[in-house]
């Protein structure tokens, strides 16, 4: 059984450290496949650095929350061949499975963003994510998925900023774009995907709302993504089986709260549950290789990673994934590359979080399965200022996209700092010299965090002066213990990993 660790901040603090802010708005598989488009406009988005991306989708707000489920027996087959032919117990090789995978995309249609002071101000005091040039980067990524030609790509949910339709439909032609190339793409929601009613668009100093979509209408536009091809479907929510090959089924698991509206927190629902069993006792009587995927996390990644973040009542998922023998779970959500193994003594399995696409350092994952049926994981930084170079842009924050995403995420934690001070009444114990220092500490080390790469400066940090003065000068504020916890998590580079045959 998985032992509960500590919860030490609330929900109120998870977003005071961006670890899973929601932004109010205002007032208001295969190359034959084709995406849904919408039928009422399609027109090209224009951006400085010559994206490829489309703007279309209908504005007609839905109120449907049904989700359309036709349930699949877990005997039938798909293209990709017959479910009965791994051999028993990982007898003899694997072929070579390559699966990349990318976590909280957020993209945001360019018709609902401005350089306006409302949109400016969401951006530079957010959580770190890149949305005035989503576009570029999923751009960038696109390419470098059809490059690498993997067997499959899995998105782990929050494909959009805030669920906007418009958005929903592009970024679906940006998948067609890669499923045009032969390479299938699978994706489940995340919580900012589905009747999320802070969908906005901005216009200077105002915000208006804009349409979202209901459940159904999730699984209609991402129909070639996952849905039209899934061996079996859950009846009560957007969870689904995918046969990637002879060997190997992919459980992607609709962990979401959406009805009547979207909540951040996950959670599974009994009926998936029932469902989920006899998708995993079908898949271990054939012998199946089995990933399982959701969009929170079933692990309390770290000490603040729970409230919101951890599926509610997770222990049951974990114990599942561990009975059947899954060989890891994927997940995204926290906007940090982080992995964690079960506690389980005799069946423990991995959980990888892959961080936010758009979010610098801007990863995502490279799984290959080995020949004796273990996995390497390993990320990749999307390389935009390549591709704004290729597509001879003259934008100067993309062609010099490693120090421009650098400096915006350390300005985006600073300010998050700066903010922190006037919100505890600190702000008039501190130099404007000590403020600096304590606020760049805390984003130097943030930044690394976010990169699963924390162990490398932890040291450093708890030599410096700036460590020294929020320990010493700021314990009330909470961001103290967000930084410990950093530092007592900085003991791997999360970014590699070797996960043996189960």
């Amino acid at each position: 059984m998985k032992s509960t660790s500590k919860k030490i901040l609330t929900a109120g603090i998870l977003a005071a450290v961006s670890l899973a802010v929601f932004i109010s708005c205002g007032p208001a598989k295969q190359e034959t496949q084709t995406a849904v488009q919408s039928a009422e406009s399609t027109a090209a988005e224009s951006t400085s650095a010559g994206s490829t991306s489309q703007e279309s989708g209908t504005q007609a707000q839905s109120t449907e929350t049904t989700v359309p489920a036709v349930p699949v027996t877990p005997e039938e087959t798909t293209s990709q061949g017959s479910t009965e032919t791994k051999q028993a117990g990982h007898a003899g090789k694997a072929a070579t499975l390559k699966i990349l995978v990318a976590s909280d995309i957020h993209y945001m249609a360019k018709a609902y963003r401005d350089s306006g002071p409302a949109f400016t101000d969401m951006v530079d005091h957010g959580d770190g994510r890149l949305v005035q040039y989503c576009s570029q980067i999923t751009d960038a990524w696109k390419e470098e998925v059809i490059a690498a030609k993997p067997d499959l790509v899995i998105l782990c949910g929050d494909l959009t900023f805030e669920g906007e339709k418009k958005s929903h439909t592009i970024f679906a032609d940006i998948l067609k774009q890669i499923e045009d190339a032969g390479i299938p793409v699978i994706v489940i929601p995340g919580n900012h995907d589905i009747n999320n009613l802070n969908a906005c668009s901005y216009d200077g100093v105002q915000t208006a709302p804009v349409p979202h979509i209901s459940p159904a209408e999730f699984a209609k536009i991402y129909s070639d993504f996952g849905y039209s091809e899934a061996i079996s479907r859950d009846p009560a929510s957007l969870s689904y089986v995918y046969q990637a090959d002879d060997t190997t089924r992919i459980v992607m698991l609709d962990s979401c709260q959406y009805t009547p509206r979207a909540v951040t927190g996950g959670m599974i629902r009994e009926a998936t549950y029932d469902w989920l069993e006899e998708q995993l006792r079908d898949a271990k009587q054939k012998n199946m290789t089995v990933i399982t995927v959701t969009h929170q996390n079933v692990l309390d990644e770290s000490e603040i990673y729970t409230q919101d973040c951890t599926i509610e009542h997770g222990e049951r998922l974990e114990n599942m994934i561990e009975d059947y023998g899954a060989a890891f779970h994927l997940s995204g959500h926290l906007h940090v590359q982080h992995y964690k193994k079960s506690d389980s003594t005799g069946n423990a399995f991995y959980e990888i979080v892959s961080a936010s696409l758009t979010t610098p350092p801007c990863n995502y994952g490279i799984l290959t399965r080995n020949a004796d049926f273990s996995w390497s994981y390993s990320t990749k930084n999307v390389d935009v200022a390549a591709w704004a170079d290729k597509t001879k842009s003259r934008e100067k924050n993309l062609l010099n996209f490693v120090e421009y995403k650098e400096a915006f995420l350390k300005n985006v934690f600073m300010n998050q700092a700066y903010d922190e001070y006037e919100k505890q009444g600190i702000a008039d114990s501190f130099s404007d010299a000590d403020k600096a220092e304590m606020a760049g500490m805390y984003a130097d080390l943030n930044m690394a965090y976010y990169a699963g790469k924390a162990y490398k400066i932890a040291d450093e940090i708890r030599e410096s002066d700036g460590y020294k003065k929020w320990s010493e000068n700021a314990y009330q504020s909470k961001f103290n213990d967000y930084i410990e916890s950093i530092l007592t998590d900085a003991t791997a580079d999360y970014t590699k990993l070797e996960i043996p045959a189960r």
